[in-house]
């Protein structure tokens, strides 16, 4: 019975020597595991690489939209010298520069650079305070560039290049030009740097689904090698769940590669989604940016330009100016408020009276004994139907119109209110006033008034129905002291996180606002994402099939080793008994070779 137990092992030499298949399984245990390394280590690299790729074109499109708030009429009043620190054109540019960085804490830097005939890169401003480490001064040189950088600086082109090195540090840097739209001369480069080492910890980050899944098949190919090696050694007195550890592994594989080849495609699926999102949201932002601009430049300019070239100006002729601009649905009103003296507001008053044949024209609130020298009452307001609780109205009766009215005349440019509630106007929302101080023709140190805009900022109501359902826009202004404050959210979705807004800055009246838009329901019910379930269905059902027909061959093969042992054994338990008859027979028996030499007598 030895005979039959020893062959039937199969496992291990009767000496208890290893069989060369450990050998074998070795090797074959260390091919598998080079082969997933390599193909894991390759895979990880492309996917560094893609992420690398789409950082860079995230990072041009935010540097693109930040570039597009940039005003290129207050650049030009800038010369790239010192002499720029005391002009309010600078100062107004570099603290606008500042909240923008503030609403983006992964970015170091911001700064707008300019190229001089003779090749020279400079500063313009930047977003760093003067006692800082990383501040550079207007027309500081900056002579570190790359050869691309420079060539991108003359050409007026856009660039993303890093990691570079310079006496700040190493960064990842885009810049994008600041053009005339008149011209399309180049007229500065917005640049900004992200630090080199966030930005190899998100590359990391990227390539850890990959190291992951390297990591998990590798453990897979090494446990099916041990299990192997046990079920061998255990042979017979190994349990039933070990007969069919092939199963486990073709279906741990099969799950493992279902679930990542799924995700990888829902991934490709977002970003794809995301892409056709941005460009929607940019088009989008930049229709209501575009009707802020053209208050800024052309509407509000035009009516300080308006009373300046005129010397006379009557109820009626303001109403002509103005009857075709009330329609903007932004706009709460227009208006026009002289600068008067305290004491000659009674004198102005009867003024009023008299040539405008307003009998019930007068000044209010009346002046505190502390009221600045100067007030501002409202002559001409239109719409005047929803507007008339303004006319006689005090601008400098409330702190937060005061406050913006001393800016706004102390450096000749127009400034914006934080958002004011009041109960001027019959609708209690938040509105934001913005005065644009007007001097005289002949004498540009004295001032004749301020004309104004007051903008209702919450309901954006020239967008459809439509619209609002594909894209929701926030609008906020950014603010020093308190970051971003949200002015108006339309129904944000939960479900979706910071990253998946489009950001469009604009840089208006002194503020920076900011249009914060993401997929609405119309849009997610447009574009769902579904390919990945297809995948994942599809390779489960692979896997499946695979477990299946690993099932039958393992079954197969354990019915094919149970005969062979079977027939084995009873091979062995006729040859013990040959030998046994042929040892106590009392006839002779031998054996000869083919020389003729004995190799058996009994």
């Amino acid at each position: 019975m030895n005979i039959a137990k020893n062959i039937v092992a199969g496992g291990e030499k009767p000496d208890g020597v290893s069989c060369p298949v450990w050998k074998r399984l070795w090797v074959i245990q260390l091919v598998v595991a080079a082969g997933f390394l390599i193909a894991g280590g390759l895979y990880t690299w492309w996917e560094i690489r893609d992420a690398d790729r789409q950082m860079r074109s995230a990072l041009l499109d935010r540097t693109r939209l930040m570039a597009e708030a940039v005003s290129p009429e207050r650049l030009k009043r800038l010369s790239g010298s010192g002499a720029d620190l005391s002009k309010p054109e600078y100062l107004r540019l570099k603290q606008q520069l500042s909240l923008l960085k503030r609403d983006n804490p992964d970015i170091r830097f911001i700064y707008l650079m300019g190229y001089r005939p003779d090749g020279t890169i400079f500063f313009f401003a930047d977003n760093e305070p003067p006692d800082s480490p990383g501040y550079s001064p207007p027309g500081q040189r900056y002579a570190e560039g790359t050869a691309e950088y420079q060539k991108a600086m003359h050409d007026g082109t856009e660039i993303v290049e890093g990691p570079t090195v310079d006496q700040w540090g190493v960064w990842v840097s885009a810049q994008v030009p600041v053009k005339d739209p008149r011209t399309g001369q180049t007229l500065a480069g917005l640049g900004v740097d992200v630090e080199a080492g966030l930005w190899r910890k998100s590359l990391l980050l990227a390539g850890l689904p990959g190291a992951w899944l390297t990591l998990i098949l590798i453990g897979i190919a090494f446990a099916w090698v041990r299990l192997f090696r046990r079920r061998r050694h255990m042979g017979d007195a190994s349990p039933r769940w070990l007969q069919y550890f092939e199963v486990s592994g073709v279906v741990a594989i099969g799950i493992t590669l279902s679930l990542f080849a799924a995700w990888r495609v829902h991934r490709q699926e977002s970003i794809s989604r995301n892409r056709l999102f941005q460009q929607l949201a940019s088009s989008e932002t930049a229709q209501i940016a575009q009707v802020i601009q053209n208050i800024r430049s052309a509407e509000l300019e035009g009516l300080a330009a308006f009373f300046h070239h005129s010397t006379a100006i009557h109820r009626s002729d303001f109403f002509h100016y103005f009857c075709y601009l009330t329609d903007n649905p932004l706009v709460q009103a227009w208006l026009w408020a002289p600068a008067v003296p305290a004491a000659e507001a009674a004198s102005f008053e009867a003024k009023i009276r008299r040539e405008d044949g307003d009998s019930g024209f007068r000044i209010w609130p009346s002046p505190a004994p502390a009221a600045k020298e100067i007030r501002f009452p409202v002559l001409y307001v239109e719409p005047e139907k929803d507007n008339s609780n303004l006319a006689g109205f005090d601008l400098m009766a409330e702190p937060k119109l005061r406050a913006a009215l001393q800016e706004a005349t102390k450096n000749g440019m127009a400034v914006a209110t934080d958002p004011v509630w009041s109960v001027l106007f019959s609708e209690k929302r938040a509105m934001i006033w913005v005065f644009r101080p007007v001097f005289f023709p002949e004498q540009e140190d004295r001032l004749l008034g301020v004309a104004a805009v007051v903008l209702r900022i919450p309901s954006i109501q020239s967008r459809s129905e439509v619209r609002k359902d594909m894209v929701e826009i926030g609008f906020s202004v950014l603010r020093e002291e308190a970051g971003t404050r949200p002015l108006s959210l339309f129904g944000i979705p939960a479900y979706f996180r910071a990253r998946d807004d489009v950001r469009r800055y604009l840089f208006s009246f002194g503020k920076v606002f900011c249009f914060s838009a993401r997929p609405g329901v119309g849009f997610i019910r447009s574009y769902p994402l579904w390919r990945h379930r297809i995948i994942l269905i599809a390779g489960l059902f692979f896997t499946a099939a695979l477990a299946l027909i690993a099932y039958l061959i393992t079954r197969r093969r354990s019915e094919l080793e149970r005969l062979v042992r079977e027939r084995t054994e009873k091979l062995g338990e006729s040859e013990f008994r040959f030998r046994q008859l042929c040892r106590h027979s009392r006839t002779l028996v031998w054996d000869v070779d083919e020389h003729g030499l004995f190799t058996y007598v009994n």
